[in-house]
């Protein structure tokens, strides 16, 4: 199954992921949104940004159109995301920490 996001011109699809296929490791960050986790998800590190708060839940489709449409080598990767609880997205894993940490 896939989260089917359409536009006028275009169409977007993402992995509709089966929560029960993600283990869980550590926090790596919190904010308003919620909580985002270091996870593995088929062989592979991802993060899991968990979506908690009830403005959070109406802006997941359009966070989920905004970055099923990009493909840049210095974004991460949207790999799809859980519509179910836990509503969550499951994106690429970049080592490193927040761009904050960097300053």
């Amino acid at each position: 199954m896939a989260v089917k996001e359409e536009s006028s011109q275009t169409q977007h699809f993402v992995e509709e992921i089966n929560f029960d296929e993600i283990v869980e490791l550590e926090v790596v960050g919190k904010g308003s949104f919620g909580v985002v986790r270091k996870a593995k998800w088929r062989e592979k590190y991802v993060a899991v940004k968990h979506i908690e708060s009830e403005a959070e839940k109406k802006a997941f489709t359009i966070e989920v159109r905004q970055l099923s449409r990009v493909d840049h080598p210095n974004i991460v990767k949207l790999y799809g995301a859980c519509t179910q609880n836990p509503v969550c997205l499951v994106m690429e894993y970049a080592e490193g920490g927040s761009l904050y940490n960097g300053r």
